[in-house]
């Protein structure tokens, strides 16, 4: 939808564009079910950044579903890049053994 909107300029009307912005891509969802169901995180972007698991999913992240050209990190630890982590790449995938993450990182590749 576009939308105008006239505005009164020094006695002139002046057309501006008032169209929304789109709503962000979504990046990557936390799933506390292994078949993606349950208590769920988005992540979106800007990528790069470290984010903390919510409280539903902390030390319980059973699934993650990830969008194309995007990859993750999932942390043990609450900082990203402190000790060990899982990588993830491909689009859908249930967490095979350990669950407890605290922290995650997606970009786009």
């Amino acid at each position: 939808m576009h939308i105008t909107q006239i505005i009164p300029c020094l006695g002139l009307f002046g057309i501006v564009n008032a169209a929304t912005a789109a709503p962000a891509v979504l990046m990557a969802q936390l799933y506390s079910k292994t078949y993606f169901n349950g208590a769920s995180q988005p992540i979106y972007p800007p990528g790069g950044n470290c984010i903390t698991i919510n409280d539903e999913l902390f030390d319980n992240v059973k699934s993650i579903e990830i969008t194309k050209g995007v990859r993750c990190d999932l942390f043990y630890y609450d900082v990203c890049g402190t000790g060990g982590y899982l990588r993830i790449t491909s689009s859908t995938t249930v967490i095979p053994g350990r669950t407890d993450f605290r922290s995650a990182r997606c970009i786009f590749t």
